[in-house]
């Protein structure tokens, strides 16, 4: 029985009740997200770049982690 406080498609399940192909993009979104974290650590503590050439590479790695995340909730065929 649903309680009539739950939105609809908004069921709280645990992440082990999910079918496979949604836990594999969970995965592969967290793994960006890890990739994405490592890149601004590792380009806003160069020391041999300028301040302006950080934040290009900060905007740029931001861009495109977020690219891929998009490309996996609205276009990767598992869901």
């Amino acid at each position: 029985m649903s309680s009539p406080h739950t939105r609809h498609g908004c069921n709280n399940e645990p992440f082990d009740e999910l079918p496979p192909p949604r836990q594999l993009g969970l995965f592969v979104i967290g793994a960006f997200s890890g990739i994405a974290v490592r890149g601004l650590v590792a380009v806003l503590g160069a020391e041999r770049l300028t301040e302006t050439q950080r934040m290009i590479a900060a905007g740029v790695i931001v861009l495109v982690i977020a690219l891929l995340t998009m490309w996996m909730i609205f276009a990767w065929p598992a869901y």
